[in-house]
């Protein structure tokens, strides 16, 4: 695991830590700081999958038109966007839907619109987003709070777990 390192903001990023060197225990964190490639929000995949291979590293710092950082990206996400989801030895089942009662499920909000038909018969409409809590922030305009609910297509969303920047979980609750 890499971690992005910065110096007073997040658009000042330094370099990157491996988590196995923070093990070493250094005495200054400087002393285990690696480069890091920055590259344009415009660079095309195949040509980062390129960059990757000839500079042997898995790990990109995305920098907008402002010289800002947008984001990360690695060799993973990559392949992901290609292939679909990867599944490795650190990732855990992730368990989607609970049933609680014959028409009332606990939804985890990164489940996709497709899985949640398939496993519950729940449609949502396609919108630009992957996951429900995607349609939910869509349908909303904002972050809902924990408790918060809405009616759509005579179902019940429930807000069951959520935190400033995200919905985690969700009750739904069909017609009986």
């Amino acid at each position: 695991t890499k971690i992005p390192v910065y110096h007073e903001s997040l658009d000042d990023i330094i370099g990157v830590v491996y988590l196995k060197d923070l093990f070493l225990q250094p005495e200054n964190l400087k002393m285990i700081i690696r480069d890091v490639m920055f590259i344009p929000e415009t660079k095309r995949s195949l040509s980062l999958l390129r960059s990757f291979k000839k500079k042997n590293t898995s790990i990109a710092i995305v920098i907008d038109e402002y010289g800002g950082t947008a984001g990360l990206v690695t060799t993973e996400d990559l392949i992901e966007e290609l292939v679909g989801e990867i599944i490795d030895e650190y990732d855990a089942a992730e368990i989607h839907v609970r049933k609680i009662k014959d028409n009332i499920f606990s939804v985890n909000a990164r489940i996709e619109p497709e899985q949640l038909k398939e496993e519950i018969g729940v449609e949502i409409p396609e919108g630009e987003y992957d996951t429900l809590a995607g349609f939910i922030l869509n349908y909303l305009g904002h972050i809902p709070k924990r408790e918060e609910s809405f009616e759509y297509n005579g179902i019940r969303f429930e807000v069951t777990r959520a935190s400033r920047r995200k919905v985690d979980w969700v009750r739904l609750i069909l017609p009986s």
